[in-house]
């Protein structure tokens, strides 16, 4: 069993990284440009960390040159993604707002059965849709490696998963908030869970690491 993971960012393709043929659902864009192309290489990277799981994808591109677009953007893809059938979208980014329409799309797509998990903060303000209800809510831990996963359980974050290394590529929530989706798509596929309470309790129970990472300065 696959599971069908829904991807919201900045496109695919960067550094020659697709999904293979049978990772490949669906795609679309709702940029001005309507392609697929990635110019940030974010989307890519997320991508290629998600993609180490069993999983087959569906890629909504929202972002152009940089992780800003109007939230419009976001609900749309996040109806289009709910449409598209899948077991869990995977968004890798925070705004510093929310709308009534995200909160709705959110909503919805948790209704429909939809493990929604997104990027927060380890320290800061919080930052949405992760701070919406029934939203899984991931960080970078330093403590992790890639191959393990955090609970946190805190005011920040669920769970933190592998942040990357800043000195060769993209690191911090984003690359996080991707392992802990992989490890709850490989949860998924394995048929350890079905739900967002179930995801949850499998985090708890994997965890290499409880309680939040003691940041030193």
């Amino acid at each position: 069993m696959l599971a069908h993971v829904g991807i919201i960012d900045s496109g695919y393709g960067a550094g020659n990284t697709q999904p293979a043929a049978k990772q490949w659902r669906a795609e679309c864009s709702f940029t001005p440009a309507g392609d697929m192309k990635d110019r940030c290489g974010h989307g890519s990277a997320i991508l290629n960390i998600v993609s180490q799981a069993q999983v087959q994808f569906s890629i909504a591109k929202v972002f152009e040159e940089s992780l800003t677009c109007p939230v419009e953007r976001v609900c749309d893809a996040i109806d289009w993604l709910v449409n598209q059938g899948v077991d869990l979208i995977n968004m890798s980014f925070g705004m510093p707002s929310a709308s009534p329409r995200l909160a709705s799309s959110v909503a919805s797509a948790v209704a429909s059965g939809v493990i929604c998990i997104a990027a927060a903060p380890a320290q800061g303000a919080p930052v949405y849709p992760s701070s919406l209800p029934f939203v899984i809510r991931a960080t970078g831990d330093a403590r992790c490696d890639p191959h393990q996963i955090s609970w946190l359980d805190s005011q920040q974050a669920d769970v933190g998963g592998y942040p990357g290394n800043p000195a060769t590529g993209i690191a911090g929530a984003s690359v996080g908030c991707a392992h802990v989706s992989a490890f709850a798509s490989r949860f998924l596929a394995q048929g350890l869970a079905k739900d967002a309470q179930e995801v949850l309790s499998r985090f708890k129970e994997a965890a290499a690491w409880h309680g939040p990472e003691i940041r030193v300065s």
